[in-house]
């Protein structure tokens, strides 16, 4: 319950005070705990509960909040994350000022279970190609970043609930692929990596990389180049976990994209080379 209480805690204290709270619990058995938490700590204040009565999945959690969500904007946080007080004040200053900008990311940074933290370098701008970019890789980061118009969300049916993981990525790009965004070059975001978070969950994150390339085909195959950063994720996941037999077969899937990249190979064999140097 402490984590929880830290991410609403960074919810009202955004310098942006026109929020509605809807907290939707997905673990049945806290629903007592969540109860108690609220009524100690926040009553009075514009906060909604929404109790799953089974495990249905952060997705289906996220597509039920949006649903009940009054406002015109609908910024996502994980529990186990936190905001920085003027996240959203920057957001909404950039993203209601132009009715084209469908959503607002930032960057943020990584805290790690030993107290080290980081920038996420990875989180970036790029204005000049957006969708050929993220469909090689993801550079919005996860679902605690950006900020982005409830229309706009409806109107692409929310998160997939068929995917294992990669879902905020898959929603990016859908979003990507018929709306504008606007980057934040600055860190608005504390995201807390646990060692059992799904990303280091190996099948679930092929299961993503493979929907993804499936799901998006029109997309991958107008831009064929792209389609190598997904393979390069995949054969990382596959080299970081020892899975060498399964990286022949990527490579070959690869050139049904690409034919010429030989830059996979290259990669391929540095990751390899470090793997057996460690």
């Amino acid at each position: 319950m402490l984590i929880l209480k830290r991410a609403i805690d960074t919810v009202w204290n955004q310098t942006y005070s026109d929020v509605e709270l809807i907290i939707v619990n997905d673990y049945p058995p806290y629903i007592e705990k969540i109860n108690q938490l609220i009524e100690k700590n926040y009553m009075g204040k514009r906060l909604f509960i929404i109790h799953n009565e089974a495990n249905m999945g952060a997705c289906y959690s996220r597509n039920e909040g949006i649903k009940n969500a009054n406002g015109e904007y609908i910024a996502f946080l994980d529990d186990d994350d936190e905001w920085f007080p003027e996240k959203l004040s920057k957001q909404y200053a950039a993203i209601s000022k132009n009715s084209n900008i469908a959503m607002v990311y930032c960057s943020g940074i990584n805290v790690y279970s030993n107290g080290n933290k980081n920038e996420m370098s990875f989180i970036k701008d790029t204005c000049d190609t957006p969708l050929k970019n993220l469909l090689a890789t993801n550079y919005i980061g996860g679902s605690s970043f950006p900020l982005i118009r409830k229309e706009v969300l409806c109107e692409l049916n929310g998160f997939d609930t068929v995917l294992l993981s990669s879902q905020d990525y898959d929603l990016w790009i859908r979003i990507v692929s018929e709306y504008n965004i606007v980057f934040i070059s600055e860190p608005l975001v504390l995201y807390y990596i646990m060692e059992d978070s799904i990303t280091s969950n190996p099948s679930k994150r092929i299961q993503g990389y493979n929907t993804l390339l499936r799901k998006h085909k029109v997309l991958y195959q107008r831009f064929p180049q792209s389609a190598i950063g997904i393979f390069k994720s995949i054969i990382s996941v596959y080299v970081e976990h020892r899975y060498y037999n399964k990286v022949a077969y990527y490579l070959l899937k690869s050139f049904q994209y690409f034919p010429y990249n030989l830059s996979l190979l290259r990669f391929w064999s540095i990751c390899l080379l470090k793997k057996l140097l460690l």
